[in-house]
């Protein structure tokens, strides 16, 4: 029997990425330009139009704003999708 394989996605935590950057007087630009993230990624990440990201992104973020990834993102397990002899 083959054990499924988990990943995990990263999501920010409520309004912290932004006062994140507030609080280290950083911008979106100055951010991305620090990570190697997007600028439009750490926008939609701050203001919530995208919920997620991936544990990687959300390390190089953290890591940008000199914080661990767990101040400001939480980790959620998900679920691999199943192949056809696990559906069977």
């Amino acid at each position: 029997m083959e054990v499924r394989s988990r990943s995990f996605i990263a999501q920010p935590a409520p309004q912290a990425l932004t006062v994140a950057l507030r609080f280290k007087g950083m911008s979106y630009r100055q951010l991305a330009s620090a990570t190697g993230v997007s600028k439009t990624t750490i926008g939609n990440l701050a203001n919530g139009r995208a919920s997620t990201c991936s544990p990687e992104t959300a390390a190089c973020i953290a890591r940008g704003l000199g914080m661990a990834p767990g101040d400001l993102f939480v980790l959620k397990a998900i679920r691999a999708p199943e192949t056809e002899s696990e559906a069977a």
